[in-house]
Parts: structure tokens; sequence; C-alpha cells
């Protein structure tokens, strides 16, 4: 389905429960909150899933007040955002419970599980997509909507340094800016602001560090203990995932978080290695550059699994 035809479609509902995905990033609260406000600009009632316990430490400055659906709300459309599979939905109970869905995503795993889908896998982030959305919808963007616009694709190209930056990416960040205004407390927030707590974690992480394939993979990790026993949630050491793939003549990067059931790892890669395609393969998805896969099984022989295909993959 067209952009054009998707709107249009919008406008047959009037009242909508905005789902982002299970452990909401950047990119999915940003896109929420946005998409809340376009609909309501267009006169629709709009909502978003109670993600307030789940929110990002480094988007503190974002209060979803006013935004969370009240207890008595009962709407007849969901409205999934940034979420590729059904099974990794925020509250999928609350999809299901609707008559009719809709869903808008960039992920290029996603095949399109709502009534209506608008997938476009070129965007940088789902923020994007919320910004043509209300163009193609005739929506005012506000100042508040166009600050949680500006955290869902910053969050998704990692401050506009990622391969997935487009031109278009930088004319939506320099059409959000006037109407905001200067960006740089926000970008500090979210990229540049660390407790001495994320710094000893960071120290203690580093430790782990492992190369592979001459120095073309790296593996760093941490286990639920450690986080349990220092204060700090398995989310919060998401904003290590990068740092393997920041180290020079790295292609890929892999960050593991160990908990005694399950591994989860992220994957990163800088040039030519499709992760989700690795990813894929062991039941995982994502992007081109980043993606993500859990493994059941002993950590050693997850990590075994994921170097011999991404071995065949590198140059």
């Amino acid at each position: 389905m067209n952009l054009i035809d998707f709107s249009e479609k919008i406008k047959d509902f009037n009242d909508f429960i905005i789902i982002p995905h299970i452990n909401p990033d950047g990119d999915a609260v940003g896109s929420a909150l946005a998409l809340c406000d376009v609909l309501r600009k267009i006169g629709k009632t709009a909502y978003v899933a109670d993600i307030s316990e789940n929110m990002p430490k480094n988007l503190g400055f974002i209060d979803v007040f006013g935004y969370t659906a009240p207890e008595n709300y009962a709407p007849k459309t969901a409205f999934a955002e940034d979420c590729a599979d059904k099974e990794r939905m925020f509250d999928k109970t609350l999809f299901e419970a609707c008559g009719n869905s809709f869903c808008i995503d960039h992920h290029v795993t996603n095949k399109g599980f709502a009534d209506f889908n608008y997938i476009d896998a070129d965007a940088s982030a789902t923020g994007e997509i919320v910004f043509s959305l209300a163009k193609s919808l005739d929506a005012e963007i506000g100042k508040n909507c166009a600050k949680y616009l500006y955290c869902a694709i910053a969050s998704d190209t990692g401050s506009f340094k990622y391969s997935n930056t487009s031109e278009k990416t930088f004319e939506i960040a320099g059409s959000l800016r006037k109407i905001y205004g200067e960006f740089s407390n926000l970008s500090h927030a979210m990229f540049d602001e660390f407790t001495v707590e994320q710094l000893r974690l960071k120290q203690h992480v580093l430790e782990s560090l492992k190369f592979y394939h001459n120095g073309k993979i790296a593996v760093m990790c941490v286990d639920y203990e450690y986080l349990e026993n220092n204060g700090f949630t398995f989310d919060d050491a998401d904003f290590l995932t990068s740092i393997p793939r920041s180290v020079k003549g790295v292609e890929v990067g892999i960050f593991a978080k160990i908990k005694r059931d399950e591994i989860k790892f992220s994957l990163r890669s800088n040039e030519f290695v499709n992760v989700s395609e690795i990813a894929a393969k062991f039941g995982g998805g994502g992007h081109k550059r980043a993606a993500g896969v859990s493994f059941k099984i002993p950590y050693d022989e997850a990590v075994e699994k994921l170097l011999k295909a991404i071995e065949n993959e590198i140059r």
C-alpha cells in the first residue's frame, strides 16, 4: 500500500491506540508520541500504550503524560509502529483486541501483519515515515511533535552518523529544526550524558572485549547477574551496543546480554555485511547495519554459530 492510500484509509477510522515494539527505543518512543500528535491534529482520538515504565534512560526529558491511554479507553483501531513482528509488540493482547489495525515501520523483515500496512525499508527510522505521513495527511507538525520526531530519527541514525542516514534524512531534520529550534540540548542528553555508574559499567564490560577473524569481528558481553547486583536493569546496558563496531578495523560488532535462560545479541556492521540476514538465519531480524537475535543455548556455542555465519560474509 502506498502512502497516499494508507493516509486515506486512516481517515476512515476515529479512535486509535498506538503500540510500539517491546523494550521501546528512541525511534519507537519518539514515533509513537509524534504519531499520536499527528492523529489528534486531524481530529482523531489517539493515545499511546502505557510505556511510562519502559522509557529509555536517555529520553528522561520526555514526559508521556497526556499520551498514555486512560483506563476506560476502549479503542477500535490499533496502530503498530516501529515493530516488524506482531510477536515483538509491546502489548500484543491490546493489538489483537482491536477490530482494525494499521502498521507503519521501516524494518525490511516486516511482512505486513496489520490490516493496513505502510513499510518503507529505505527510511532511516520510523520517525521519517511519521513525518511523511503528517505531510500526506496535511497535519501540522508542532514544536513538541518536531522534538519527538528528531529524537526518533537521531536515535536510529546514531545522531546522523550511521550509513542509513540519507539526503532525505537531513532534509527532514532541517525542516524539524525550523519548527523546534536548536537541537543541541536534546542531542547532548541522548548521546553525550552519562552517570558515573554508567561509566563504571562501561569499564567493566570493556574487559570482556574479544576479537576474531583477524580483528574484523569484535565481541563484548555483560552478564545479567552483574547488572542486577549493581542496580542496573537488563536494558540499561543498551548504550554500549555500538562499542564493538567502533574499534578501528572491525566490520561486525557483537554485544551480548547474558541472562539465565536466554542470550540477547545485538549485531552491528560498518560497510558490507548485512547483519539482518545473519540474524534472520537464527530467527532474528532488523536492518542491514543493525540487527538482533536471541539464543537459548550456552554462550560460547551461540557465539560460535554467529562467528561462523559472519565469517562466511566477511571479505
